[in-house]
């Protein structure tokens, strides 16, 4: 960050070439309910992003598109094809203004021969395992068009602004989320007003496109410590761009990173979120607090995400607090009280912009490890606390100096799986081979050598933790997910389940059993003769906790009637062993009796007629006995109508 930008904007972008909408996911803009993400769909998501840079280096374009002994890594839709495949719902995009506004784009056409479909297999299944043939690859929802035989045909070389204005549309329609990032290395910030027009004319721009401008958050400023800024600085500048922007765009949502907290031991750039006075006093830290109070009253504060980034020690160069209760400690003391205590009453989503390694030190795999658990809620990882609402990876980018990326180099073709196993772990991420009937006599792992001692505290045994170093079963697995559903959602935020346990995503988990009738209902005569409702109950693994067996319970409900059925409506579960009612999200049970009482009252909550929707009500139970059907309930009444349950 060197210089200060005067560049003027180009004229609104009217010429850009216009897209087909095939494939687009029609709904609401992504946004934020009870301390979680809500997707374009109405349902609860994770965003499992990938970074990918090269806006912001004098690449004009997604880096690494010159590279590769084959032809896989020449084409951004070939690439971008790939990363879907993977099981990524969302790219960070890192800019720089001036780049956007000053440079002449880099053209990137070229010969190269058309991908077949035998090579995605093969580029994207781990070694040692082995998928059937027979076994298709979910279609791409909206191919570049390129003429056999071409790559980038169709990328504008007008401008640099109006090709990244045409790549964000590209993702789009491929039902990404993109977190665009101001990754300047010149201090256009600096001007306030100049970067606040910027921030303007941009989002003014990207509004011009409705299905670009719903799936787009905008993630202020890269690692504010790198510019030596603290909040009494920061916080105004976010404010002031925030404003800017939701003057012209009021359904966008804001990340913002923390800063000037890197006294406290093992925050690293990006994150430093502490507002504990006694902390801030002890460390002489810079204070958040005017910021949240600022942000407090502002009408923007239900549009803001928190976003951390949290590095091993071979990226920070940390001594202590990256493993164990050290770490967990510090998360929680950083953002994680904001997540799941709140500021002032409200609850800020926590989105982790950037978390990578090369994976090649012991020492990080440990840390890793803790840093997964943590991401996706395990239990007994320091204080209670609810799993991330996205995860980041750092990066695509073969050419990232510090963690390398999810690609090898110099061909930016082999994937490295290790890093795609951690991302299993961290945040629920699903590839494509995982939805098919692979198997495999040797599953790719990755084996943690012991951590050495370090001067942080010791890591304690975490029961249950599935480790983010080995892949998750491929047994089992249920049919490919087709990109094209818009129905099919990430596992829910889950913004009041302190103590659950990591969850797989509905989309993933395998296949329901065949539908049974409930039981007869203990209220006397109420089961109706043909079910007008019908309830999924998916189980997660349960935990020990207190000498009793705890479980994350996920309630599916869909209406089987031709008439909706509106908010708030009320369901009443009928669980005789249940002890305790731990948490809930997306209603609000109570137990009493052995019925488990709550209402469902967010707007995005009715219930769509003739299964058009699902609604996902979820909650920790305790129970004082092991068996998996403690946790079941015998029956489900909706508005004093017994739905057909089924055990999934």
């Amino acid at each position: 960050m060197a210089s200060t930008a005067t560049s003027s904007f180009p004229n609104n972008i009217s010429t850009i070439a216009p897209i087909s909408p095939a494939g687009i996911e029609s709904g609401q803009p992504i946004s934020i309910s009870g301390g979680g993400l809500i997707g374009m769909d109405g349902n609860p998501v994770t965003l499992k992003c990938v970074n990918y840079f090269g806006f912001n280096n004098g690449q004009t374009m997604f880096d690494g598109l010159y590279a590769g002994s084959t032809d896989l890594s020449k084409d951004y839709g070939d690439v971008i094809y790939r990363i879907q495949l993977l099981g990524f719902n969302c790219l960070r995009i890192p800019f720089s203004f001036t780049d956007l506004f000053t440079l002449q784009p880099t053209n990137f056409e070229g010969a190269c021969q058309a991908t077949t479909t035998q090579e995605l297999k093969e580029n994207l299944t781990p070694p040692g395992v082995t998928v059937p043939d027979t076994v298709p690859l979910p279609a791409q929802i909206y191919p570049t068009g390129n003429a056999p035989g071409n790559c980038n045909q169709n990328l504008l070389n007008t401008s640099v602004y109006q090709r990244f204005l045409q790549v964000l549309q590209f993702l789009a329609r491929n039902n990404f989320y993109m977190l665009i990032d101001d990754h300047s290395e010149d201090n256009t910030w600096q001007d306030q007003t100049t970067w606040e027009n910027q921030y303007a004319q941009l989002l003014t721009d990207i509004a011009m496109d409705e299905p670009t401008a719903q799936r787009v958050i905008v993630d202020i400023l890269n690692e504010p410590d790198h510019a030596k800024l603290v909040w009494s600085q920061l916080g105004p500048m976010y404010l002031g761009v925030m404003q800017a922007i939701h003057a012209v765009s009021p359904n966008t949502l804001f990340m913002v990173e923390g800063t000037g907290q890197t006294g406290y031991p093992g925050i690293n750039w990006g994150d430093g979120f502490i507002t504990d006075a006694g902390i801030i006093s002890q460390y002489g830290i810079s204070d958040p607090n005017p910021f949240f109070e600022s942000l407090s009253t502002s009408p923007y504060l239900g549009n803001v995400i928190l976003s951390p980034h949290v590095y091993p020690p071979s990226v920070t160069h940390s001594t202590s607090n990256y493993e164990g209760e050290g770490l967990w400690t510090r998360l929680y003391e950083s953002f994680g009280v904001l997540q799941n205590e709140g500021y002032n009453g409200h609850k800020f989503p926590v989105v982790v912009g950037e978390v990578g390694s090369k994976f090649e030190e012991s020492i990080d795999i440990q840390s890793l490890a803790d840093i997964s658990s943590w991401f996706s809620g395990q239990p007994n990882t320091g204080s209670a606390h609810v799993a991330v609402s996205g995860v980041a990876y750092w990066s695509w980018n073969a050419n990232s100096g510090d963690t390398g990326g999810l690609v090898d180099n110099p061909t930016w073709t082999t994937i490295q799986f290790e890093k795609i196993n951690w991302m299993i772990g961290a945040s629920g991420l699903s590839p494509w081979y995982l939805g098919s009937t692979a198997s495999s006599s040797s599953p790719p792992s990755i084996t943690a050598p012991p951590a050495p001692a370090s001067s942080g505290p010791p890591s304690p045994t975490i029961t249950p933790s599935p480790s983010p170093s080995a892949s998750p079963p491929i047994v089992s697995s249920p049919p490919p997910i087709p990109f094209a559903s818009p129905t099919i959602s990430s596992p829910p935020p889950t913004p009041q389940t302190p103590t659950a346990p990591a969850t797989t995503s509905p989309a993933t988990q395998a296949p329901s059993a065949p539908a049974t009738t409930s039981p007869q209902s203990p209220f006397g005569g109420i089961e109706s003769a043909t079910s007008t409702c019908k309830v999924k109950v998916s189980l997660d693994q349960a935990w020990q906790q207190g000498g009793e067996p705890h479980q994350l319970i996920n309630l599916l409900v869909t209406n089987l009637m031709d008439e909706p059925i509106t908010v708030p409506w009320e369901l009443i579960a009928v669980v005789p062993d249940y002890v305790a009612l731990d948490s809930a999200y997306n209603w609000e049970p109570e137990l009493d009796a052995g019925l488990l009482l709550g209402n469902a009252t967010l707007a995005w909550e009715t219930l769509q007629p003739n299964q058009g929707n699902t609604v996902d009500l979820g909650y920790v139970a305790s129970a004082e006995r092991p068996d998996k059907v403690d946790f079941v309930p015998t029956a489900i009444i909706l508005n004093g109508d017994e739905c057909t349950v089924e055990e999934s």
